[in-house]
């Protein structure tokens, strides 16, 4: 794993009584949402879901997956998230929800750009 996720875990790892985990996702689940989103997660992605899920930090919510029924999902079910704004707004397929603001604002992996 990169040199930048490994500090962000150590970090998360010493202050775990500020955050809520999933629990870690397994291969088969992730390798699900990678199927029905369509697109190939990067390593740190992956990892991230192996060792959480999804966070919770307070009311800053990091999308996720954790559990395989993702149609029957919620936030922060990154899958869940995504498809339903694929079907809401036509958000484009090359883009994966990683966090809401609340306020309108998305942030969003590009895997026009991540998969090039």
């Amino acid at each position: 794993m990169s040199d930048e996720y490994n500090k962000a875990k150590e970090l998360m790892e010493e202050n775990d009584y500020m955050i809520d985990d999933f629990g870690g996702a397994s291969e088969t689940i992730i390798k699900k949402a990678q199927v029905v989103l369509g697109v190939e997660f990067p390593e740190d992605y992956k990892q991230f879901l192996s060792d959480f899920g999804a966070l919770t930090f307070g009311s800053i919510e990091i999308y996720g997956v954790f559990k395989e029924d993702f149609e029957n999902s919620g936030v922060p079910d990154t899958v869940w998230s995504t498809l339903n704004e694929r079907k809401l707004v036509s958000m484009p397929k090359h883009y994966v929800i990683l966090h809401n603001t609340g306020m309108g604002e998305m942030y969003c992996m590009n895997f026009a750009e991540l998969n090039s």
